[in-house]
């Protein structure tokens, strides 16, 4: 062997080596992150809308020339009376549809099982050839169809109704919020100190991948999402659909996994409507959904700006095994997670040119 051999060849298996530790703590730091979400939730939330606001805090601090601990409690409070004003409307409008439909939901459960007797009736020779696992599914079962989505509407009213207890969450994501963003040098300086001298250099290389990626990846989403909500609730509110708050709201969320989007609620509403014999309502909805489409086309390269460099089938898995293990806030800490590794591997792996290079410590 040459004598360049060896060498090489212990690069290699460092490198192989430090992959696996750094997947394997990646792993171990997911599934206590998800088996105690509830305690670190908070603080989680506090981080992240800490970086969020700071560009905010920074040009108000130009502006006025504020004290850093006066400008955070200025940009925070505007911040977070918004964000309750908000959440507080879509609570309120929910609450009232999904009421309006427990009460009426006996009446639909009817509807649909007329619709599906009616289309048994035209296909009756198909489905009589079909064998005999697949004559049993199509058959629709109008009562276990309503009392399914009874109590899935009772959930949802429970969690809406018990929002008040959310109110200590708030209260302490706030708190813990300025005193992040406050004292953020103190902090992030206090974290190096107390770290070997080896292991800075690529903290900071995975505190600019995350800052970067993970808070590009948070605002396009948030920002994508709310157009779609809002358009959606305002495109069914002026086409007439009822419970347009509920339909506009899951449009937006669904509007975060790749390759489901807005089609998955505007699809069948439509459908709905065209089997109803009502095809302008139809129509209307699927011009919505195609506008919401163009939109996000229009949008998506502005408001992602620098692209996190994720793979739509990449984000999707992550979505997936997100809401799998988080329930509905997996939307959101899936592709944050896949950021989070991908910074991981940046930093440990930086003959791969991932990351951005670090000359060492800077303040966050």
């Amino acid at each position: 062997r040459g004598a360049g051999g060896p060498s090489g060849g212990d690069a290699v298996n460092r490198r192989h080596r430090t992959l696996v530790y750094t997947l394997s703590a990646t792993a171990a730091a997911a599934f206590v992150l998800i088996r105690f979400w509830s305690y670190a939730a908070p603080f989680l939330a506090a981080s992240l809308l800490a970086a969020m606001i700071d560009p905010y805090v920074h040009r108000l601090r130009q502006a006025t020339g504020l004290r850093r601990g006066a400008a955070v409690l200025v940009v925070l409070t505007v911040f977070l009376a918004l964000l309750a004003g908000g959440l507080a409307l879509v609570a309120a409008n929910l609450i009232v549809e999904l009421e309006r439909l427990l009460l009426h939901l006996p009446e639909y459960a009817e509807a649909a099982a007329e619709l599906a007797d009616r289309a048994a009736a035209r296909a009756g020779g198909l489905l009589a050839r079909l064998p005999p696992p697949l004559d049993e599914m199509v058959l629709f079962d109008s009562g276990q169809a309503a009392e399914a989505a009874a109590a899935a509407v009772r959930g949802a009213l429970g969690r809406l109704r018990a929002a008040p207890g959310a109110v200590f969450f708030f209260f302490v994501t706030g708190l813990a919020t300025f005193f992040i963003s406050r004292d953020r040098h103190l902090l992030w300086n206090a974290v190096l100190r107390a770290l070997p001298a080896a292991w800075r250099r690529p903290l900071v290389v995975i505190r600019d991948e995350i800052a970067g990626g993970a808070l590009a990846l948070v605002r396009a989403q948030l920002i994508l999402l709310a157009v779609t909500a809002a358009a959606g609730v305002a495109g069914l509110s002026a086409a007439g659909v009822p419970y347009a708050w509920a339909l506009g709201l899951a449009a937006g969320v669904l509007d975060l996994a790749p390759a489901v989007g807005p089609g998955a609620v505007f699809g069948p509403v439509a459908l709905a409507y065209a089997l109803a014999g009502r095809p302008g309502v139809a129509l209307g909805v699927c011009a919505l959904w195609l506008a919401l489409v163009l939109v996000r086309q229009l949008l998506e390269p502005h408001v992602l700006g620098a692209h996190t460099g994720l793979h739509p089938v990449t984000v999707l898995a992550a979505v997936y095994v997100g809401v799998k293990a988080a329930g509905a806030a997996g939307f959101f800490i899936g592709p944050l997670a896949l950021v989070v590794v991908r910074a991981l591997l940046a930093a440990t792996l930086p003959a791969g040119g991932t990351g951005p290079k670090a000359d060492g410590p800077r303040p966050a």
